[in-house]
């Protein structure tokens, strides 16, 4: 499932705390650091997650971003059972935008300097665009991701949590409390090739006000042949030729944007119920 241990070489997540000592920009190939952001407790599916890479791996060292509403000590005994866990915590400072945008913020953290007018990676911003550019700084960095979501940077960064986002070609991974939420720039729904990432309910039939349903399983494979927007249920749907019918791609709202499917040039899509570690080889960036 993980490919060859070799294949990926960790790094430490650069955070905004400037006074955490280490930086760590490679790693043996048996380990993995993993960093987890936010107040939220580590989850089952945190714990469950953790235990697969721990039978991969020589040791996992756990950088948990911890605020002041959490107990440090009960976030550690949540770990403890897991072999070849290391667990550590780093205190991280928030990042309060104001008149500051979040990309400048982050940057401003990191470097204490601005993004370059070349820079070709990106960060999400609390302006009225999806992503402000960052320079090449993550492209590199194998991480996990768990659920899909296009997510609207206002809602993401009015809470002052958010940590590091990570770039591969067109893809973009943010953190979020206690899960990793990935994110795509946003786009125009078209026909094409794609996959489901959520469990989906198809229309068996060509047309919408059909009352016959099936479930598509997270993993399935679909090629849309028509989009069309549903203004009344706040919907991108599609439609499709094998099982065919309709189906809901993304739900729209005034907070944030749920998607059922991304497009088929992401790799590793199997399973959204558990992490999967990535490179930047590992997936493909969609030719729109």
């Amino acid at each position: 499932m993980f490919g060859r241990r070799a294949s990926y070489r960790f790094q430490c997540l650069r955070t905004y705390a400037s006074h955490v000592g280490q930086n760590v920009k490679h790693l043996p190939a048996d380990e993995a650091r993993v960093f987890i952001n936010g107040d939220a407790m580590p989850t089952n599916l945190t714990i469950q997650w953790l235990k697969t890479l721990c039978s991969h791996y020589r040791q996992v060292s756990i950088w948990k971003a911890i605020g002041t509403s959490i107990d440090p000590t009960k976030a550690a005994k949540k770990f403890e059972g897991l072999p070849g866990l290391a667990a550590e915590n780093v205190y991280i400072r928030r990042a309060h935008t104001g008149s500051q945008n979040a990309a400048d913020a982050l940057l401003t953290a990191l470097y204490g300097r601005h993004a370059s007018s070349e820079a070709s990676n990106y960060v999400l911003s609390s302006d009225k665009n999806w992503f402000g550019e960052l320079p090449h700084i993550f492209s590199d960095v194998p991480t996990f991701w768990r659920t899909f979501a296009e997510l609207d940077p206002s809602e993401f960064t009015r809470r002052h949590d958010w940590a590091a986002i990570l770039d591969a070609e067109e893809f973009f991974l943010a953190s979020s409390l206690d899960d990793w939420i990935f994110a795509t720039r946003r786009h125009d729904w078209v026909p094409g090739q794609y996959v489901v990432v959520s469990e989906v309910l198809l229309q068996e039939s060509p047309f919408l006000s059909s009352k016959k349903f099936r479930t598509l399983d997270a993993g399935t494979q679909i090629d849309v042949v028509e989009v069309v927007n549903v203004p009344n249920d706040h919907r991108i749907r599609g439609r499709i030729s094998k099982p065919a019918g309709w189906l809901s791609l993304q739900k729209l709202s005034t907070k944030k944007h749920f998607t059922w499917v991304v497009p088929a040039e992401v790799e590793h899509v199997r399973n959204t119920l558990l992490f999967h570690p990535f490179s930047r080889e590992g997936i493909a960036a969609p030719r729109r």
